[in-house]
């Protein structure tokens, strides 16, 4: 999350980075902070946009860098080290075309703690939609996207184990 971006201060705390020689504040892409906008960009400011919940904290953990690329291990980490801060919400723009028993594990030590994860469901759509975790593990609130006019996005998952959909496409938030 760019953390000088004028929207998002005072909503910013303390982050950590498991990509080796990054650090949390380091947004390579824009997507970190482009969520956090959506989350936590303060309201009658004068500038920008108005986040969901502009008193929300964002806490900002990087697993993956600027190419959307990163370990499972980094992923897990990420997690446990979420849930440890007693954060409420964890929320994970990211999936793996597989399961796997050790991220299962991070996800349900972060929902016994309390915390709602939640996690995209995919954006594999034009390849027929396959499953997508950890969205697709019953403790994550699966989210997908919709266009403008409320039709699953074109490039959005559309599975069974999807449990919302919001507006995806030309959504204006906090890119820096």
């Amino acid at each position: 999350v760019d953390t000088s971006h004028p929207d998002l201060t005072g909503s910013l705390l303390p982050g950590v980075s498991f990509v080796a020689g990054e650090n949390a504040t380091t947004d390579g892409n824009g997507h970190g902070t482009h969520v956090a906008g959506i989350i936590a960009a303060k309201r009658n400011n004068g500038i920008g946009v108005a986040g969901m919940m502009p008193s929300a904290k964002v806490v900002p953990v990087k697993v993956l860098d600027e190419y959307g690329r990163g370990t499972l291990a980094d992923v897990v980490h990420g997690i446990v080290w979420a849930a440890g801060q007693n954060v409420d919400v964890i929320n994970m723009s990211l999936g793996l075309l597989g399961t796997d028993d050790v991220l299962h594990t991070a996800v349900k030590y972060a929902t016994n703690r309390g915390v709602l994860v939640v996690a995209a469901g995919g954006n594999e759509r034009t390849e027929n939609s396959p499953v997508n975790f950890p969205a697709a593990y019953d403790e994550v609130l699966a989210v997908s996207a919709t266009e403008w006019q409320g039709a699953i996005a074109w490039f959005s998952n559309s599975n069974s184990y999807v449990d919302v959909a919001a507006p995806g496409e030309d959504v204006f938030s906090t890119v820096p």
